[in-house]
């Protein structure tokens, strides 16, 4: 058996590549981790979404300053520049706002269910402004919104034939 030396492990830029790529593939699987499970709503995974592009905003800026902060992995290997990660944090969220643009424009239509208190009726479809008009009026209702998780408020004290579409 014929043993090969790995010259990658002694080539600084190599490690410090694979440093970035074990920190930028943790936090995209922490993303990934949040956003499965039971009883999600759209508006609660499309906030884990946006909180993400915001952080890769961060990052981006952070790294071109060569702050690694947030990536612990890279920074046990000093880098000299961290311009290229910047980049690649920059790529990053031209994809994810690219795959994420048709929800981002419906954003009004997430909040009307997500936060139907805050939604002026006005800015609604005009078929849902009666509807958000009575929601909106009820402070029994309004309690209740505040004290449970949306997904419960909504199966428990809406019902369909009150408020239909």
């Amino acid at each position: 058996m014929k043993i090969c030396p790995l010259t990658e492990l002694e080539d600084e830029n190599w490690l410090c590549d694979l440093g970035f790529m074990v920190d930028i593939t943790k936090h995209l699987n922490d993303l990934n981790v949040q956003l499965q499970g039971p009883d999600q709503l759209l508006h609660s995974m499309f906030s884990k979404i946006k909180s993400f592009t915001s952080m890769l905003s961060l990052w981006e800026n952070q790294l071109k300053d060569n702050d690694c902060t947030h990536f612990p992995t890279l920074k046990k290997y000093n880098p000299t520049s961290c311009v290229q990660y910047a980049l690649e944090c920059s790529g990053l969220l031209e994809s994810f706002n690219a795959t994420f643009h048709d929800i981002k424009s419906k954003q009004l239509e997430l909040d009307i269910y997500s936060i139907p208190f805050n939604v002026t009726p006005a800015s609604a479809a005009s078929e849902l402004q009666v509807e958000l008009i009575k929601l909106r009026s009820d402070d029994t209702l309004k309690t209740m919104y505040l004290n449970k998780p949306l997904l419960e408020f909504y199966r428990v004290h809406v019902s369909n034939e009150e408020f239909q579409t």
